[in-house]
């Protein structure tokens, strides 16, 4: 009987740490990712006359997101009991709209992705070794490549895929030192279907932007191996972006998809100055303007993200199994001696 109890204990105390795997979850990124962090710097900010507003305004969801709704980040944060609130607003999301790994589009006192991960390091205390920690980077990056930018807002130059990948292997390096013990490292989605891409040139910039996404996710492939050796401690999650957008558009209807190619929202997605147009049913739409997607899209990949984050660790299935088959050899031994 004691048995019986003791393998009861050890399964029930694997399912509860299944169902409430993480303590909070912790973000750093670019557009993808920000909950109004650039909305809410940008209100202390002062503007010259004229100014762009350099902030997602209507139609954009009210709240400072880079499309018509909630964003990945928000379905992943909730699937696991928690928020993806700004950190300027109280919450765990470090990312800012428009970030690179090195800086922001618009200069300080936006961040990149190396400030915003600086920005949490000099909280108090270490990293909370129960939390999740999402760090997706790199779009940016490679738009700027593809566009052929050559320095930064601070006339820097800006890094190549090289420097990029150095950049996001030197920021996983910094949680892991934090006390971060679990990772989850999206790689970039597929850049040739985004609009923007297919306006500035058709199907050979399509072409040309999705190789260049397959170079950098191949090398990032390399990183996230050589962070795995030198940090066995840690659990890296690595997400495909790039093979859960492409597996959207190949199950496009059953999600209620119907334009695949082009923007729901026609005006300015870079100034956010306004004008244009909103098409009549977004919801049919894969992507909100030339390269955010729509809150469908954004939830059928927060879904994916959440399915990956909640995958149980190896042992962990070890012990399940081990405590299933020893409940059923007991029960089977209870059995003959009746």
């Amino acid at each position: 009987m004691r048995l019986i109890v003791a393998a009861c204990l050890s399964l029930c105390a694997s399912w509860s740490a299944w169902a409430l795997p993480f303590s909070d979850v912790y973000f750093f990124g670019d557009s993808l990712t920000d909950t109004g962090n650039v909305t809410t710097v940008y209100a202390g900010v002062p503007k010259p006359p004229g100014a762009p507003p350099v902030i997602p305004g209507p139609p954009y969801d009210p709240e400072g997101r880079a499309s018509n709704g909630l964003l990945y980040a928000d379905v992943l944060a909730a699937g696991l009991g928690h928020s993806a609130t700004a950190f300027e607003r109280g919450g765990t999301n470090f990312a800012y709209g428009g970030a690179r790994t090195r800086y922001q589009l618009f200069g300080p006192p936006f961040l990149g992705l190396i400030d915003q991960v600086a920005q949490y390091r000099a909280l108090p205390g270490p990293a909370d070794p129960d939390a999740l920690y999402v760090l997706w980077g790199g779009s940016n990056n490679l738009q700027d490549i593809f566009l052929g930018r050559t320095t930064d807002p601070l006339g820097q130059p800006i890094p190549g895929i090289g420097g990029t990948l150095t950049d996001l292997g030197g920021l996983l390096n910094s949680l892991a030192d934090e006390g971060a013990r679990t990772l989850l490292v999206p790689n970039v989605p597929n850049l040739g279907r985004v609009p923007r891409v297919r306006e500035i040139g058709g199907p050979p910039a399509q072409a040309a932007a999705t190789s260049l996404v397959q170079s950098f996710n191949a090398g990032l492939g390399n990183v996230l191996d050589e962070f795995e050796l030198l940090h066995p401690e840690i659990r890296l999650i690595r997400f495909d972006a790039f093979g859960a957008l492409e597996d959207i558009v190949a199950n496009a209807s059953s999600h209620g998809l119907v334009n695949l190619t082009d923007r729901c929202y026609t005006g300015d997605d870079l100034g956010f100055t306004g004008g244009g147009t909103v098409c009549a049913q977004p919801d049919s739409y894969l992507f909100w303007d030339g390269i955010h997607p729509t809150a469908v899209t954004h939830r059928l990949l927060g879904e994916a993200m959440l399915r990956a984050a909640l995958v149980p660790e190896p042992q962990t299935w070890l012990l399940m199994a081990g405590g299933l088959v020893l409940l059923t050899g007991l029960r089977r031994a209870r059995m003959a001696r009746r």
